[in-house]
């Protein structure tokens, strides 16, 4: 056996006469004499049937008079906590290979959880993700019925960057009404067409570095890059209109773009007026119809009747704040000026570069042909109940140009002895081209059902209805009031009076 001889170092005053060598006796002398100072935390100490030193951490006693197998390998388990490695495959000798079914040791091993520890938890996102529910039928999200063309109603593209711009902002912590935002190289691959329920669900991701993509299904919709700026520098130049060119009203831009086969409808209907390279916008607080009113004033600069979608935008610059404090400056006239000069829309704070876009083929309605004739009918004449609605009918389409049309037929108690001519209306519209009627009739009473027509005995609601339809409204001046409040303000009423003629007539 080989014998280490000890150094001075090693020996206290107390043993250096008794022990030369490293021995059971000079090890058990030191654990025994509190004086000797030379065993430090970094030795460990296998017992063998001793007592002594019990409170250092350092001893594990592996074997006394009445220890088990099972004592014996916890205390294994102890040196191994203690960081001393070795070999347990001697203590289950195995002769390789095994035999099939034997039993594996592995799932007899369970962790012990016993106590709970409170541990940080430190996560690092490179892309932020969110899911946007939109229900149409919500009246938050139900101007988006609006965007109609080619007979479709289509989700809109400027749409889009407002989902992204939101989301955006809540990832900054920002509002948006502060936010000076820039979007770029933006691509709208696949038009997304909203469903009869008028549900969707856009998966929105922003990159770290401002990278974006909008997809549904699984189908890539939108992509782009959009951040912060600290200066918008957009370069308005705020021209003088002149008044050698034509104003185009309201009225003649949405003709125009119905007969191009753009049906917009309600806040999508948003030029009020337009002359050479110059348009004025009504700002309703609503940022998807202002930003697509002027892409609508940009694909009216090509000469051609024909339908363009947007499949790209080079760059849209948004001041928000100074759009603001634009709005409140223009006081009642809500019309912001949009200027364009080579393919660049400008107002004040917003500005869009570069419209990329692309022509789609009409759909071809299938209508049975109408046939029509012109007659000169004077204004004192005596025309039937179904001749006086068509002339009537007519006249106020003529003036107003709308696709969708609601129609409000008001029956009361004063009317217990008439019929609704509500099913004379129905006919009527159905023979005009290009126009989708709904019509209503409102009655306390219960009337008999008619196709194509809702019968509801619910008031409703005010400012819904192109035409109201009511009886002895000149002689009531509460049925005329309420009637009022129901039209919308280019509205008309046509209502059924007994008139008595003069003595002379």
């Amino acid at each position: 056996m080989l014998q280490k001889k000890l150094t001075k170092h090693s020996l206290s005053e107390t043993n250096i006469d008794n022990f030369q060598y490293v021995s059971d006796k000079y090890i058990v002398n030191n654990l025994l004499n509190s004086s000797a100072n030379e065993w430090s935390n970094k030795y460990v100490i296998i017992g063998v049937d001793f007592d002594g030193a019990d409170d250092s951490p350092q001893i594990v006693h592996m074997i006394h008079r009445n220890t088990t197998v099972n004592d014996m390998l916890i205390k294994f388990g102890e040196l191994y906590t203690l960081g001393i490695d070795f070999d347990l495959g001697k203590l289950y000798p195995i002769q390789w290979p095994v035999k099939r079914g034997t039993a594996m040791i592995s799932p007899l091993i369970k962790w012990k959880h016993d106590h709970d520890f409170r541990t940080p938890k430190h996560k690092v996102d490179e892309n932020n993700e969110t899911e946007k529910h939109i229900n149409t039928s919500n009246h938050q999200f139900s101007f988006y019925k609006g965007h109609v063309f080619n007979g479709q109603t289509i989700f809109p593209a400027t749409g889009y960057l407002f989902l992204i711009w939101e989301f955006y902002a809540s990832i900054k912590d920002r509002s948006m009404k502060n936010m000076k935002i820039c979007f770029e190289d933006v691509r709208f691959h696949i038009a997304s067409t909203i469903a009869k329920d008028g549900t969707f669900s856009f998966y929105l991701t922003i990159q770290k570095t401002g990278y974006f993509e909008i997809s549904l299904r699984n189908t890539t919709l939108v992509t782009g890059r959009i951040f912060e700026v600290e200066t918008c520098d957009i370069a308005y130049e705020d021209r003088v209109i002149d008044t050698n060119l034509p104003m185009l009203t309201k009225n003649d831009i949405y003709t125009e773009m119905t007969l191009r086969g753009y049906d917009h409808k309600d806040q999508f209907r948003g030029l009020q007026k337009m002359t050479g390279n110059m348009a004025f916008i009504e700002w309703t607080g609503n940022w998807v119809t202002f930003l697509d009113n002027i892409l609508q004033f940009m694909i009216l600069q090509h000469d051609s009747r024909n339908i363009y979608i947007p499949i790209g935008l080079g760059k849209v610059v948004i001041d928000a704040k100074g759009h603001m404090d634009q709005i409140k400056d223009l006081g009642k006239e809500n019309a912001i000026p949009v200027e364009i000069n080579y393919n660049i829309a400008r107002s004040k704070n917003v500005e869009i570069t570069s419209l990329y876009d692309k022509i789609t083929i009409k759909r071809k309605t299938q209508n049975d042909p109408t046939l029509e004739t012109y007659k000169f009918i004077p204004n004192e004449s005596s025309l039937s109940l179904e001749e006086s609605l068509i002339v009537n009918m007519q006249i106020i389409l003529e003036n107003i140009s709308m696709v969708n049309v609601n129609i409000l037929e008001i029956f009361d108690a004063k009317t217990s002895n008439l019929q609704p001519v509500a099913i004379y209306v129905k006919e009527i519209l159905n023979n005009i081209i290009k126009v989708h009627a709904n019509i209503t009739i409102y009655s306390p009473r219960k009337l008999e059902n008619i196709n194509g027509v809702q019968i509801t005995d619910k008031p409703p609601e005010e400012q819904s209805a192109l035409i109201c339809i009511g009886y002895n409204l000149l002689r009531y001046y509460e049925s005329m009031q309420k009637a009022l409040t129901y039209i919308i303000k280019e509205g008309y009423i046509m209502s059924f009076d007994k008139v008595v003629a003069p003595p002379n007539k």
